[in-house]
């Protein structure tokens, strides 16, 4: 009968899609197996290798990558990591009429960011961020490469709202490991040009894709890539000149029109350790010194009397045009010291100069600690000020007045009028018939008119 048939369908369905769950786990387990046995990420193997696609069979478009690459099984995501390479280099043979290039590198990151959502466990998420970092490499012109990290870092940039915190290490490392190859790619496309004009339009061209990351303070990619700037410049091995390049097309663009939270970070982590790394176990120290401060003092400068840099964004360049002569003297000290003859004379005037930046540190850390005193004393009086207001406590007013004047700190519920020879500003209260608290200042004024 017909659910005689039906039964006996449903039962060899069951059966194949339990044979089907079987394989999966059995590879799923061979896989996990490799991963505990490896002692690095180069060391991770695929037991299931998928038999390569003809040429024919690979992805024709981007579309059709993205269902592979948001797959939950990790052999069909590697399956398609291979072909979109293929995919990849296909686009950049093709004319140009055949693909929408952006269009279709747009899809494929789409794949490709779910492909890294989907992958677990630390080394399996390195090496799938270290996959998809190289398919940068894979593209052979520069002007592909600017296409295709424009549309990464883009993709990074609208999804990054998206990402819990779960899974924000692994796109950190996908991020990191995707900079360093884009600095190696630039700096490769720098050395083949052939006069200064090509290497300006390289090196603005592959800054340019950044810019969108930097374009808010809420997102991660920015502040992520400036706080490993400076770390994978000596990875990659950037030279002095190419930093310099970096720095003019990139960093210089920020600080006088980017968001201010974006700035703040480019100060502290990159300009405090370009100017902070001069120390002789350091590897950075003889790759910084290289740089043409001159020609950044130069840069900082112009960019502080520009009419379009803001107020804010103006203040913190004038601290940096600072910090820099600061920084150079402190140089021109070493140099001295370097060129002295005699060693005992030499260590003593070394370990003057060690006694003196001691010196200077200590004194910043102690101004810095005097600050924040400050700062948690004016709290906590607010806070007491504003209970006293609130039940009219003219007497604990008083002795909140007084705790100001003696601590030099300004509490702006208090504020009034200015007292002589204080820093507080002080408010005049009386009580009323009702128990609240009036000002009486007003009045004794208009008496004194009358």
């Amino acid at each position: 009968s017909k659910a005689t048939v039906s039964v006996l369908n449903c039962i060899h369905r069951t059966r194949c899609a339990g044979a089907c769950a079987m394989t999966r786990v059995k590879h799923k387990t061979a896989f996990k197996r490799s991963l505990r046995d490896a002692k690095g990420p180069n060391d991770v193997k695929n037991p299931y290798v998928p038999p390569a696609k003809p040429e024919a069979q690979v992805f024709e478009r981007g579309e059709e990558a993205c269902k592979e690459l948001a797959a939950h099984d990790v052999v069909i995501r590697d399956a398609a990591l291979e072909d979109v390479r293929t995919l990849l280099v296909r686009i950049e043979k093709a004319p140009e009429e055949t693909y929408d290039v952006p269009v279709e590198y747009a899809k494929l990151w789409k794949g490709l960011f779910y492909c890294m959502w989907h992958s677990d466990k630390p080394l399996v998420q390195l090496d799938c961020a270290e996959r998809i970092a190289d398919l940068t490499m894979a593209l052979a012109t520069w002007e592909h490469q600017v296409l295709w990290l424009h549309q990464g870092w883009l993709t990074l940039h609208k999804e990054w709202g998206a990402i819990d915190k779960w899974r924000l290490n692994k796109f950190y490392s996908l991020m990191r490991l995707l900079f360093n190859r884009q600095l190696q790619a630039m700096c490769r496309a720098a050395a083949a040009a052939q006069d200064d004009d090509d290497k300006d339009v390289i090196f603005h061209a592959f800054c340019m894709p950044l810019h969108d990351a930097y374009s808010s303070g809420l997102s991660g990619v920015g502040s992520h890539i400036t706080d490993t700037l400076i770390e994978e410049c000596v990875e990659a091995a950037v030279s002095a000149e190419d930093f310099l390049a970096l720095f003019f097309h990139l960093l210089l663009p920020v600080l006088t029109s980017g968001d201010e939270d974006q700035c703040t970070r480019i100060y502290e982590y990159v300009w405090q350790k370009m100017l902070g790394q001069f120390k002789e176990e350091d590897r950075t120290v003889e790759w910084l010194s290289d740089i043409l401060w001159d020609e950044v003092g130069a840069a900082i400068e112009a960019a502080t009397t520009d009419e379009a840099t803001a107020g804010p964004r103006r203040q913190l360049l004038v601290t940096m045009s600072e910090e820099l002569d600061e920084f150079l003297g402190r140089v021109d000290e070493v140099e001295e010291l370097a060129e002295v003859d005699d060693e005992e004379e030499f260590l003593d005037e070394r370990e003057a100069y060690r006694k003196q930046l001691k010196l200077k540190e200590k004194e910043k850390a102690e101004t810095t600690a005097k600050t924040i005193k400050e700062k948690r004393s004016q709290r906590a009086l607010a806070g007491e000020a504003r209970k006293a207001l609130a039940t009219g406590d003219k007497a604990a007013v008083k002795k909140i007045v007084r705790k100001a004047n003696q601590a030099g700190v300004i509490v702006p519920q208090l504020k009034k009028r200015k007292q002589k020879g204080k820093g507080n500003l002080k408010r005049f209260l009386e009580v009323a018939p009702d128990g609240s608290l009036q000002k009486k200042a007003k009045s004794r004024h208009k008496k004194r008119r009358v």
